[in-house]
């Protein structure tokens, strides 16, 4: 049965690629922790559980939900560990 999902998996193709030539790489400070989902509880439930594992040395990483809030009426879940 696991097998069953590969036999009907189509193929992909690169047909074009573009780099910058004046790219220079930038080292983050902070990055957004993004979670989707259509609860809205456990999206922030989410962002508040991987936030917190952290990142790399001097790199802040900062929940959604401080920019998009916690929605209305939804407490933080007891089910998600860090």
């Amino acid at each position: 049965m696991g097998t069953a999902g590969f036999a009907n998996a189509k193929s992909t193709k690169l047909v074009a690629s573009w780099k910058n030539p004046q790219y220079s790489p930038t080292k983050f400070h902070r990055v957004l922790i993004l979670g989707i989902s259509a609860n809205p509880g456990t999206r922030a439930d989410f962002e508040d559980a991987l936030s917190q594992l952290g990142g790399r040395e001097g790199v802040e990483a900062v929940s959604g939900k401080t920019i998009l809030l916690r929605p209305e009426g939804t407490a933080r879940s007891s089910t998600w560990t860090t």
